[in-house]
């Protein structure tokens, strides 16, 4: 309505008529002003013999014309704003449609740009569960390398501990380096004669000196005594050391020995 009312107005001062000229096109648009009804009265009123009003003068003849103009403007408002509704009906359709055009635009884009990330999603996903895979693998293979490890750490720790063994064994028994072996052999006659306890001492010296005093045995290698006596003899180390050792050649009573003979050996 504010619409139609700014166009007629627009009109009016573009035609050069007055606003109270249209008053009544603006209130009803096609009704009679007052000089129309004041005509129409005058006519009824007429008093004149037989009923014949005298002519009206020029003055009255325009004021007859008027109301034709007056009914042309609001004609031609009336198509002024039919075409104004069309247009504004044909505006806003367009409008309409063009919003319309832009909707499924924005949602075509939307849908595409959807897809592509679901696109991307699930690639992502595959190269994420592949690498998953690699890693489920890699793990897989490295847990059994440490189970080998550690199986090669607890065999390795049992032999570690059987040579501990073997070890300790070894020092609580005499270490021997090395063996030194000889013979000794008294002097001739020299308990050929007398009677009772008698002794000879053998002395042997090492070539190589040990590093701890040795183990020494003796055995007696050969033995020449009188006829007709008892064979007493007996041997015995009376010292030792890591430079010699020492053999005592006793016999008793009558015996009588010519030769006696021993081996010894010393291990250290």
């Amino acid at each position: 309505m504010e619409t139609k009312v700014y166009v007629i107005l627009v009109l009016i001062v573009l035609c050069g008529a007055s606003p109270q000229v249209f008053g009544s096109a603006l209130q009803g648009g096609s009704q009679p002003d007052a000089g129309d009804s004041s005509q129409l009265a005058g006519a009824d009123s007429c008093t004149e013999p037989g009923g014949v009003c005298p002519p009206v003068d020029s003055n009255d003849g325009n004021n007859q014309d008027e109301p034709k103009g007056i009914f042309a403007y609001v004609s031609f408002l009336h198509d002024i704003n039919a075409q104004l509704q069309t247009f504004l009906h044909l505006a806003k359709d367009q409008s309409i449609q063009l919003l319309r055009d832009e909707l499924n635009r924005l949602q075509r884009d939307t849908k595409a740009e959807i897809q592509q990330l679901r696109s991307e999603m699930a690639s992502k996903d595959q190269r994420t569960q592949a690498e998953i895979q690699q890693l489920k693998t890699e793990m897989a293979a490295r847990n059994e390398r440490i189970q080998q490890q550690q199986d090669d750490i607890e065999q390795l720790t049992g032999e570690g501990v059987a040579k501990n063994q073997k070890i300790q064994a070894l020092e609580q028994r005499n270490y021997i380096e090395r063996c030194e072996s000889g013979v000794l052999d008294t002097p001739y006659n020299v308990l050929a004669s007398g009677s009772g306890s008698r002794y000879r001492d053998l002395t042997a010296t090492f070539s190589t000196p040990f590093r701890t005093t040795p183990v020494v045995t003796v055995g007696i290698r050969k033995l020449d005594i009188y006829r007709s006596r008892n064979t007493r003899i007996s041997t015995t180390v009376t010292s030792k050391s890591p430079r010699s050792l020492t053999v005592r050649i006793i016999t008793w009573a009558d015996t009588r020995v010519h030769v006696a003979g021993i081996y010894w050996m010393a291990c250290a």
